[in-house]
């Protein structure tokens, strides 16, 4: 439900006619994303190019829009590289009194190929299947409602190392700093005193996570209230263990795309052990940008062991000593300080069919017992997707508390809660008065949909889930795949998926 008088723009509740043509091109054809010849002149967190892009994706609360691309730190296996990435600045319409307060947002984009990064999922008339068409807008509305300014990088960078972790939180930190000084979206005076905000969820609270476990050495003047964060992918290997099988398995394949793209010992051995076929063409389909992780539920139950040849050994890709050094590098808070500065909420639900609960809540666990102020919060059901979208208004309101607290002046507790919930009922005026009409009716709707999916990835029975949250992680049978890698299964398992998925994952 909508306020009465209040008006939706087209573009938040989905097209009511022909898409409008694009303002640009996708990022592996637009001079805008190229990086500098001089990339390396330029400083962490420098504006290398900004350009206005239309306000239609942000509501009538937004001043303006921006993107912007940024200067910011790569990785070629285990060496660090000069990288330019691209942000999405959204300033208020009507900034609330006192410093500005920037949200900065991981959305789960999910993905190994630039064409599916969230900026060009912005702009009208996008050509992207990203899944964040809808729902990664729900906290950029909500800041600006707010009177907060919003920040939404392309994490990934350049070459969209997806769960690269030190690429992700590096650039999102970059783009914090972007955010202070990019003075067509913040006034310079402004920047100086800006207080900022971390909200992510799914695969956008990976991105949100290392950048919370860097903050104190890689950007340590960032003036940070806290870090909202949900469904947390901790621990790489075991998640993608947990996906086996399933018929999101082929984010299995997405995730070991991405990696490699950040370690190129890990590219060549996959592109060398891929199997010929469908494997093959989910492989290049998800490095070009052609099946961004919304196309990549349509290739139903998977393994990756089955898309790979054994090496000399006689090895499963699962166990190349390759793929499980870098699945070690890449286990959060395994190699880095600590996050002790700012508070964190972390939530996750019992049932989450995608992301295993138990590793998320090690993780928490583990930064507690090092000194971290953490709320972890557990749900004790709720399939991934609908738990994300229910959980909107209470992330703002963590952020609004967050942003209080911190202009009052009040410290870190370091200590830590584990508070069990049975679900978020969000209320329609409760919900609509946290994130105002527009982000509202919105989650309403994607609420709905996920809800009327009847999607067959259900959240597993308790048996399953102490099987597959385990240490250890027996495989499901693998169905039999005959099919093209993007047309698998039946017209309606498609479009169960598609409806289910399309929001959050």
């Amino acid at each position: 439900m909508v306020a009465a008088g209040a008006s939706i723009h087209p573009r938040l509740l989905g097209p009511l006619g022909p898409k409008p043509k694009p303002a640009f091109p996708p990022p592996s054809m637009d001079p805008f994303y190229k990086l500098p010849a001089n990339l390396s002149a330029y400083k962490l967190g420098d504006v290398i190019r900004s350009r206005p892009i239309d306000l239609s994706s942000f509501g009538p609360e937004a001043a303006s829009a921006y993107h912007v691309l940024y200067r910011t730190t790569g990785q070629s296996g285990n060496q660090t590289v000069p990288d330019a990435t691209v942000t999405t600045l959204v300033a208020p319409k009507f900034p609330a009194p006192g410093p500005p307060r920037i949200v900065t947002v991981g959305t789960p984009v999910n993905s190994a190929a630039i064409d599916c990064a969230p900026s060009y999922t912005y702009i009208a008339g996008t050509t992207s299947n990203n899944t964040l068409e809808v729902t990664a807008l729900l906290t950029p509305v909500s800041a600006v409602h707010q009177g907060w300014w919003a920040n939404s990088p392309d994490f990934e960078g350049s070459k969209a190392a997806w769960l690269v972790g030190h690429i992700e939180g590096q650039a999102m930190l970059d783009s914090m700093r972007v955010a202070e000084r990019h003075v067509e979206t913040m006034p310079a005076a402004l920047g100086k005193q800006a207080i900022h905000g971390i909200n992510g969820y799914s695969g956008g609270s990976h991105a949100v996570m290392w950048a919370a476990q860097l903050a104190s050495t890689y950007a340590p003047e960032l003036n940070i209230a806290g870090v909202v964060a949900g469904g947390l992918p901790a621990n790489v290997e075991e998640t993608v263990h947990y996906l086996d099988g399933t018929g999101s398995a082929t984010l299995g394949y997405i995730g070991a795309a991405g990696l490699g793209n950040g370690y190129p010992e890990l590219d060549r051995m996959l592109r060398q052990r891929v199997k010929p076929g469908m494997p093959a063409d989910i492989f290049e389909a998800v490095h070009t940008g052609v099946s961004c992780a919304q196309d990549a539920y349509l290739n139903g139950p998977l393994k990756l062991d089955d898309g790979f040849r054994l090496d000399a050994q006689g090895r499963n890709i699962s166990e190349d000593p390759t793929l499980k050094a870098v699945f070690a590098q890449e286990n959060l808070g395994a190699n880095q300080p600590p996050i002790v500065n700012f508070p964190i909420y972390l939530m996750h639900s019992r049932g989450d069919e995608i992301v295993p609960y138990n590793q998320s809540r090690a993780y928490a666990e583990s930064q507690c017992a090092q000194g971290a102020t953490i709320e972890f919060e557990s749900l004790a059901s709720g399939i991934h997707v609908l738990t994300g979208v229910q959980a909107q208004p209470v992330f703002i309101t963590r952020l609004r508390r967050y942003f209080a607290d911190k202009l009052a002046g009040k410290k870190p507790t370091r200590t830590c809660s584990y508070p069990e919930t049975l679900w978020y009922p969000n209320p329609l005026d409760v919900a609509e008065n946290i994130l105002g009409p527009l982000a509202n009716s919105q989650m309403q709707q994607q609420q709905s949909q996920v809800q009327n999916s009847d999607a067959p990835q259900k959240a597993k029975d308790t048996k399953s889930q102490q099987e597959e949250q385990g240490k250890t992680h027996p495989r499901p049978p693998t169905t039999p795949q005959k099919a093209n890698p993007l047309t698998t299964g039946s017209p309606g398992y498609h479009k169960k998926i598609r409806s289910s998925f399309r929001f959050l994952v």
